[in-house]
């Protein structure tokens, strides 16, 4: 497995997007139920990256998947917890790629000084669920039905992991001020 692991640039977002696609138009695993196109990826990229890494994984220079955080809430009491994202592309999921992009978020969220990571998980996507709880994710509550998406209702798990004791923290570090670290990591994918 030739993986390579780097920040992302504004070229990924046309393969971000197809990639992102068939889980949208035939899942439940996102509740977006429009795919977003190129356009709307690149905005993303550059809204995450403004703080937050956002990774893609490429095989043989192709991409295969991406991962990011970003805050969780909008409010400055909140800045220490992110929610996390991970996507890969459905013919190279159960090869332990989706477990290595989680170690690697966990790492670049605890350089930046998060303290708690969360995830929102449908309850339509047990592979997701047990990835989560593998990597030490705990359930910290249950949405139940909340999202209404190809013909039935669907539950959303929130899941959390703790990076830090939440004590006397220092505020958040933007990716700028550690993007050498970062990049460093991503090396050691």
């Amino acid at each position: 497995m030739s993986l390579q692991v780097r920040l992302a640039v504004a070229a990924d977002a046309v393969a971000f997007a197809d990639l992102y696609r068939p889980y949208v138009e035939q899942t439940a695993i996102t509740f977006e139920t429009e795919a977003p196109d190129a356009r709307e990826f690149l905005s993303r990229i550059r809204n995450i990256t403004r703080l937050n890494p956002w990774i893609t994984v490429t095989e043989q220079e192709e991409v295969i998947g991406y991962a990011y955080y970003h805050p969780f809430h909008s409010r400055a009491a909140y800045q220490w917890w992110a929610e996390i994202s991970v996507y890969l592309r459905q013919d190279c999921r159960g090869r332990g790629i989706g477990t290595r992009l989680m170690s690697c978020l966990e790492e670049c969220a605890a350089i930046q000084g998060y303290t708690e990571l969360l995830s929102l998980v449908t309850s339509s996507n047990p592979a997701s669920l047990h990835l989560h709880q593998r990597c030490g994710y705990q359930q910290l509550g249950l949405l139940p039905n909340c999202g209404f998406k190809l013909g039935q209702w669907h539950s959303v798990y929130y899941l959390g992991k703790t990076l830090a004791a939440p004590i006397a923290p220092c505020p958040i570090q933007p990716l700028d001020q550690v993007r050498s670290q970062i990049e460093q990591r991503l090396c050691h994918f």
